[in-house]
């Protein structure tokens, strides 16, 4: 089993698969993370769906959401640092950017070799 079918199926990961309304079509999924410090959140989203404040609408209510069930906590997400349309939507949602890693992540859609990742936070005390 992978490792993202394993964190659903064991409750440390929650995901929610973006659908069009009118036709079911599937547009993304979007997911939070837990972990001992806070909660990562990630998306994506079919090519086509880009630039339309999807990602920022589904990104804003599942952390209203956290936020409602959880309280504060603390939220970090990261995108390749080449893509500023990610970024607009991390930033969007109130996130900061606080540090560029270099070669942190493996990106297979854009590269075999880890990329650069710009690294975005939410702090407790933002909420």
């Amino acid at each position: 089993m992978s490792g993202q079918l394993s964190r659903l199926e064991d409750g440390s990961e929650l995901s929610w698969v973006l659908v069009k309304r009118d036709d079911g079509r599937v547009l993304g999924n979007l997911s939070l993370r837990p972990q001992s410090d806070g909660v990562e959140i990630g998306f994506v989203l079919a090519r086509q769906e880009w630039g339309k404040g999807l990602a920022v609408e589904a990104g804003g209510a599942a952390l209203q959401w956290l936020d409602e069930a959880y309280g504060p906590v603390r939220v970090w997400g990261s995108c390749d640092a080449e893509n500023s349309q990610s970024a607009r939507v991390l930033e969007k949602l109130g996130l900061v950017e606080v540090r560029l890693e270099r070669a942190s992540r493996l990106r297979p859609n854009l590269s075999d070799e880890p990329r650069d990742s710009r690294i975005f936070e939410r702090a407790v005390d933002a909420v």
